[in-house]
């Protein structure tokens, strides 16, 4: 049966463009053309559409209006549909129609037109999104670029960010999204540098995530995450076993001491972390969990990670979040691992996942799972991701030396 599919790439935090309109960076992602899914994905396509700012990029990009050739070469004699409220240029020869409005009566056009063939949302998010609203998209297909970019040019930039008519966004929720891990996950990366490398405890950002790049609603709630299915290999156990200390800032703070009842019941922080150290950084004033192993720090996180290092005794530092308190890791370079849940809900807005630029020289993905509903997806950062994937998800894999 034919599907409606917004395919389409994303950094890690859920940009598909930057601030500046610009893809630039994904571009200088390295990646393997003969696993390129793009070409079989194509194939089954009958009709596409893409919003004005979309189209206006591809223009630009490729030079369509010197070089109308390469529409054709790209796209062959697919007719695609142009959602624009101006009045853009149109290519030589392309067979292009500019619409407005509604989504469901062009849909039934692009339909009829693809022939039995799929249908393909290309972007941008707005645009996919009203298709969403209107119950008409059937699959999204991402594939997921080893890039974080802070911050994106509007939210109509942002992939799978659901927006009504009237501009606000909803969510979409666990009900209308399921699937499985797809090749389009998997990056393939060329060795860089040879050498020996040593296992070492690890300073990692271990998060769960909407697909659009968010850890927490716009509420700073996580009742969307819970009603995820997690099947019964969730990863969080072994991951903790390897844990000798973490930390946190102050809303992730206050948000696990009401959700958890701590300061009535505080066996259920016991029951989590046991008497493991943890920093939480604030600057304002906030209640001790009682009888628990908890520092309240603020200011340069390099001299607290140091005690942390210390404290964890050859064991790894878990950064719990938020993202801004990750960033700042990261600035320093002291993050070496980032490790997403991906659940398949989009929030539209809320607290960022990573709120920094890095781009695919700092990033390698070393690992992809399916648990349940949740894709797992395992990123080196800094030193280790300029090894290459092979040699990251090597050395990440290994067991730091207990002291």
């Amino acid at each position: 049966m034919a599907k409606t599919q917004y395919y389409t790439a994303t950094s890690i935090d859920g940009f598909i463009a930057d601030q500046h309109n610009s893809l630039d960076w994904l571009f200088s992602v390295q990646g393997g053309a003969e696993d390129n899914p793009f070409a079989s994905f194509f194939a089954d396509v009958g009709a596409f559409a893409m919003g004005a700012t979309t189209y206006e990029w591809v223009m630009e990009h490729d030079a369509l209006l010197e070089q109308p050739l390469k529409w054709a070469d790209y796209y062959g004699a697919v007719p695609a549909w142009i959602f624009t409220h101006r009045t853009p240029p149109v290519i030589p020869g392309a067979d292009l129609t500019f619409v407005s409005g509604e989504v469901r009566p062009v849909h039934a056009a692009m339909v009829s037109a693809a022939r039995g063939k799929n249908v393909w949302i290309v972007g941008g998010g707005e645009l996919a999104g009203a298709f969403a609203d209107a119950g008409l998209l059937d699959e999204i297909i991402l594939g997921v670029a080893p890039v974080t970019l802070g911050s994106a040019a509007a939210q109509d930039d942002v992939v799978a960010a659901v927006a009504g008519q009237d501009g606000t966004a909803r969510p979409v929720r666990v009900s209308h999204l399921c699937g499985r891990v797809t090749r389009c996950l998997i990056f393939t990366f060329c060795r860089q540098k040879r050498g020996t490398v040593c296992g070492v405890a690890k300073t990692q950002y271990y998060s769960a995530t909407s697909i659009d790049g968010y850890i927490a609603d716009q509420d700073n709630s996580l009742d969307w995450l819970f009603e995820v299915e997690e099947g019964t290999d969730n990863p969080f156990g072994a991951f903790f076993a390897g844990v000798g200390a973490f930390a946190m800032g102050a809303t992730t703070y206050e948000w696990v001491l009401k959700n958890d009842n701590l300061l009535d019941e505080p066996q259920n922080w016991h029951d989590m972390y046991g008497d493991m150290p943890c920093w939480v950084f604030t600057h304002r004033e906030l209640p001790l969990v009682p009888d628990t192993n908890i520092f309240f720090v603020s200011g340069d996180v390099r001299r607290v990670h140091e005690a942390m290092v210390v404290a964890a005794q050859g064991k790894n530092v878990w950064l719990v979040g938020g993202g801004d308190l990750v960033g700042e890791f990261a600035d320093y370079g002291l993050l070496d691992e980032i490790i997403l849940g991906i659940a398949p809900v989009t929030l539209g807005s809320g607290a960022p996942l990573l709120p920094r630029r890095l781009t695919s020289r700092q990033l390698a993905l070393t690992s992809v799972a399916q648990m349940g509903q949740f894709a797992y997806l395992t990123y080196a950062v800094g030193t280790l991701a300029e090894l290459g994937r092979h040699f990251a998800a090597e050395a990440l894999g290994r067991e730091p030396a207990h002291l």
